[in-house]
């Protein structure tokens, strides 16, 4: 299901040291570039959504207590699918809708979580690197001394 919404319009349920707040969704990142525009949502369940289970994502907020979070969608939510960048035409939004449908048909979850474990694997040997090259440095400049 699929829906087509004014971006400055969407709100997020947030808890904040054991506090609930409700903020604008589309303010951070990538999906700020979406204030001022209409965006389309697909609906999804929470384990999509959070890629684990209800129980999974309250240990995680256990183990993490200052971390601003979402509140569990009980019933689902949406999640961004698209931006528009000037009118909404019906038949582009048929057209854009066909084609989301079509990638995710044809993308397993195993796909998307190789995609994450090479996307984290990529970042542990650039932060391994950026490491040893300080650590290098930081050596040579006490062999120097």
């Amino acid at each position: 299901m699929y829906r087509i919404v004014w971006a400055d319009t969407r709100k997020s349920k947030i808890i904040v040291n054991g506090k609930r707040r409700e903020v604008s969704r589309y303010v951070h990142g990538e999906e700020a570039k979406c204030a001022g525009h209409w965006v389309m949502e697909k609906w999804a369940p929470g384990e999509v959504l959070w890629g684990m289970t209800k129980e999974q994502y309250e240990a995680m907020l256990v183990q993490m207590p200052g971390l601003a979070a979402e509140q569990w969608p009980e019933k689902g939510d949406y999640e961004f699918s698209y931006l528009f960048e000037g009118s909404v035409d019906p038949v582009f939004v048929h057209k854009q809708i066909a084609m989301h449908e079509f990638k995710l048909e044809r993308t397993t979850m195993r796909d998307r979580m190789d995609a994450m474990e090479q996307a984290e694997d990529k970042k542990e040997k650039i932060a391994d690197e950026q490491f040893e090259n300080l650590y290098e440095a930081a050596r040579e400049e006490t062999l120097c001394q």
